[in-house]
């Protein structure tokens, strides 16, 4: 199947009523993943998608789409994806108030996706292809 044809359909299932809910679709090339915020409000859909006019030539670029479940709005990121499977592009805060991403070489953002923040920070330490929330 030529790559352009491939697609993602993501959906949600209500128990109660026993139904489906579409909600949105991705198409993609390789390494799709997604997860869910610690406390079930978000889900996070990662991979790469060649036709969304970010890749470019580049293997590693891609796209994260956080998807809010209640109100049924996804956001687009256009992130660095790893270059193993092992690598993590992005963590949650424990209590789901904070979602950082590895976005390219030298560039982490911070989203607050309850307040519609984004902050962007760069660094100097080369490329990062994982990011993780520490406690002290």
């Amino acid at each position: 199947m030529d790559e352009l044809q491939r697609v993602a359909y993501i959906f949600s299932y209500d128990l109660a009523l026993q139904t489906p809910e579409y909600r949105f679709r991705v198409r993609y090339d390789l390494n799709h993943s997604f997860g869910f915020s610690p406390d079930g409000r978000y889900l996070v859909v990662t991979g790469r998608d060649r036709t969304n006019g970010i890749s470019g030539s580049a293997n590693d670029s891609g796209v994260l789409y956080l998807h809010n479940i209640a109100d049924n709005i996804t956001i687009p990121f256009a992130i660095r994806l790893p270059f193993f499977l092992a690598s993590v592009t992005y963590d949650w805060t424990a209590d789901s108030q904070w979602l950082a991403l590895a976005m390219d070489d030298n560039l982490i953002a911070l989203v607050a996706p309850d307040e519609r923040y984004v902050q962007t920070i760069v660094h100097p330490y080369g490329a990062c292809t994982s990011v993780a929330w520490l406690e002290e």
